[in-house]
C-alpha cells in the first residue's frame, strides 16, 4: 500500500485526528521555532494530514497552505479549517511558483521518506523566499522508543518509514543549499489515543501509548534550516 492509499484509509476509518494534546502541539511549534514567525507569514504545512498542526498555525495568525498526498485527509482539513487553503499534491513537486512561501513546516513528515530528503529540500528551497526557513519535528533515531517502534514493532506504518538523526538532516539540508541548521531534543512527548474501525490498530495504539508514557518515553527533535 502506497502512502496515499494508507492515509486515505486512515481518513476513512478514523476521520480527522490529532496525534498529540493541544499543549504538546504548542510545545512542538515553540521547540522548532516556527512560533517566532511574524503574523501573516505565508507557511506551507507540507504533509499536513487532516490539519492538526495547521489549526495551531492558523491560531497564531499565519497564512497557511496545507498540502498532503491524501485527498481524504485534505478534504477533512479543508472542511474543519475553511480559513486555510488545503491541496492534494506532491511535496516533491508542488507546482507553486518560486518564492511562494516565507516558511515551510514539516510536522513528523520527513521520516516517511528518508531516502528522498534532498529531493524535498530542493523543492522547498525553490518555493521559499531568500532566507526562508524549513521547520521540522521528527522522531529521534537514537532513542530506545524509536528503535522499538521503527525497528522491532514496525507495524501500522507507511513503506520505508524510519526515524531520523539530526546529523542526517543537517547533511541533506546543507547539500541542497540550506544553512543555519539547528535542533533541540523534545523529550516525553505525550500522544493521544485516536479511535479506529480496526480493533487491532486500536490495541496497538493503546500499547504504544502505555509504553511511551511509562517505560520508554518518546524522544523527538525539532529545529530549522535556513535557505542560503
Amino acid at each position: 500500500m502506497d502512502d496515499a492509499a494508507f492515509f486515505d484509509a486512515k481518513a476513512a476509518s478514523s476521520g480527522r485526528y490529532k496525534v498529540y494534546p493541544d499543549a504538546e502541539y504548542a510545545r512542538i511549534l515553540a521547540a522548532c521555532g516556527v512560533s517566532d514567525e511574524k503574523r501573516g507569514a505565508r507557511i506551507l504545512d507540507a504533509g499536513c494530514g487532516s490539519g492538526a498542526f495547521s489549526e495551531h498555525l492558523l491560531r497564531m495568525g499565519m497564512k497557511v497552505t496545507g498540502m498532503d498526498v491524501s485527498g481524504g485527509l485534505i478534504g477533512l482539513a479543508q472542511a474543519a479549517l475553511p480559513e486555510g487553503r488545503f491541496l492534494t499534491g506532491d511535496i516533491f513537486s508542488t507546482g507553486f511558483p518560486d518564492a511562494s512561501f516565507d516558511a515551510v513546516f514539516c510536522g513528523a513528515v520527513l521520516h516517511h521518506f528518508p531516502f528522498r530528503l534532498r529531493e524535498a529540500f530542493r523543492e522547498f528551497g525553490r518555493i521559499l523566499v531568500p532566507a526562508g526557513k524549513v521547520y521540522y519535528f521528527e522522531p529521534y533515531a537514537r532513542s530506545l522508543n524509536s528503535f522499538l517502534w521503527y525497528k522491532v514493532l514496525s507495524l501500522d506504518r507507511t513503506p520505508g518509514e524510519a526515524a531520523l538523526s539530526p546529523k542526517r538532516l543537517e547533511e541533506d539540508f546543507r547539500a541542497e543549499g540550506f544553512g543555519k541548521f539547528s535542533y533541540a531534543r523534545v523529550d516525553r512527548v505525550e500522544n493521544v489515543q485516536t479511535g479506529s474501525a480496526s480493533s487491532a490498530r486500536n490495541a496497538l495504539n493503546a500499547a504504544r501509548r502505555f509504553v511511551s508514557r511509562n517505560l520508554l518515553p518518546n524522544t523527538y527533535f525539532a529545529g530549522s534550516a535556513q535557505r542560503s
